[in-house]
């Protein structure tokens, strides 16, 4: 076993103060304490006997051995005979004093050893992952969806002006009979059209999907023009006015005010 030899002159030693050599470890020997030099703690006074004590390691104890020095105390008693040392307890030789110090070794971290331990570090380490996933995944996944979103409205916004194109060029072949403002209304709606069939063919890779919604938008409004068109044309006719009818009402009218004698 270890154990910590503490060693103070109590004249000349402050009593929060350690000096060099004050403090021993000593780990499972013997241990001489005395003045000569043959022993494993040299007390440096030329006064000192030349072997005061021995502290000797017993089955895991510590025992004190002493020498011919009546003057040695334990504890305040007088130390005639071996005993045993505990730890805390105090020897005392003239004006120097041994303290014994019992040392175990650093107990482990028993929580590593615990299945306990093992499954907290575990979930420790899946949520760090399932974090580390996030982060990796969480974006990838948000840009995926926005370039669904624009493939998806470009094929919208492409399907529509196909359609409408097609439906004028249908609608020229029949050769639908039509007033002229109505035709040049389709011209110029074929025309519109065809722009725009230029405008997304040359910025096909770089439209938004901001800039594919409204232009649907706008496809959708040339649309109704354009049914329109086929059904009751653009601009509906001025009925006739009834000239007689009105004037007859007109007189009624005034007579029933008192407008006339």
């Amino acid at each position: 076993m270890s154990f910590l030899l503490t060693i103070r002159h109590n004249l000349e030693a402050a009593e929060d103060h350690f000096g060099q050599n004050e403090v021993t470890r000593f780990d499972g020997s013997s241990v001489r304490v005395g003045a000569g030099a043959s022993c494993e703690q040299v007390v440096p006074d030329a006064a000192f006997p030349e072997l005061a004590f021995t502290i000797v390691v017993v089955d895991a104890k510590l025992e004190f051995v002493p020498a011919d020095t009546p003057e040695v105390f334990i504890n305040g008693d007088p130390a005639g005979a071996a005993r045993e040392l505990l730890s805390g307890d105090e020897i005392r030789l003239g004006h120097w004093t041994f303290h014994i110090h019992k040392t175990y070794g650093e107990a482990g971290d028993s929580r590593r050893r615990t299945g306990l331990a093992r499954l907290a570090r575990l979930l420790v380490a899946l949520v760090l992952l399932a974090e580390l996933s996030i982060v990796v995944w969480l974006p990838r996944q948000v840009r995926a969806a926005a370039e669904r979103g624009n493939s998806l409205a470009k094929l919208r916004t492409f399907a529509l002006l196909d359609s409408l194109r097609r439906q004028i060029a249908a609608a020229d072949d029949k050769g639908e009979e039509i007033d002229q403002i109505g035709l040049s209304a389709r011209r110029a709606i074929g025309r519109d059209l065809d722009r725009r069939a230029r405008y997304l063919r040359r910025y096909r890779d770089s439209l938004s999907s901001e800039q594919c919604l409204r232009m649907y938008r706008e496809l959708e409004a040339l649309a109704t023009a354009l049914d329109h068109l086929g059904t009751a044309g653009l601009l509906q006719p001025i009925p006739d006015v009834a000239v007689e009818a009105a004037v007859k009402a007109a007189l009624r009218a005034a007579n029933e005010k008192g407008y006339t004698p």
